[in-house]
């Protein structure tokens, strides 16, 4: 018969899992983060990723999906807006950089 061992975390061990570690901490708040599959990259004509740090700009549509308010006896008012982007825009890619060269160069204006 196997020998079953017990996996639970010790307590030394649970508080270091939880103990935040600077390069973890978030430098911006949760919720800002946009993650894009290989679909989306797709539909935006990205085909070939940037370098890290490589910065881009984003436009973007968006509905209001929530709004909230509440007010607590310590905390004050406190106010809460959700968005769901519907359609966006990536400039700054290599193919994007490519045709503003381009415009620039040749004139005329940048195609999508």
């Amino acid at each position: 018969m196997a020998t079953l061992i017990n996996m639970e975390n010790t307590p030394q061990e649970a508080k270091a899992m939880v103990e935040p570690v600077a390069g973890d901490m978030p430098k911006y708040p949760w919720g800002l983060m946009i993650t894009l599959n290989e679909e989306s990259l797709e539909k935006l004509g990205i085909d070939k990723l940037p370098t890290v740090g490589t910065e881009v700009m984003i436009v973007a549509k968006a509905n209001v999906t929530s709004v909230s308010q509440r007010q607590t006896e310590n905390e004050g008012s406190k106010s809460c807006m959700d968005l769901q982007i519907t359609d966006m825009e990536v400039s700054g890619t290599e193919k994007d950089m490519m045709g503003r060269a381009q415009a620039t160069l040749y004139g005329g204006s940048v195609a999508s």
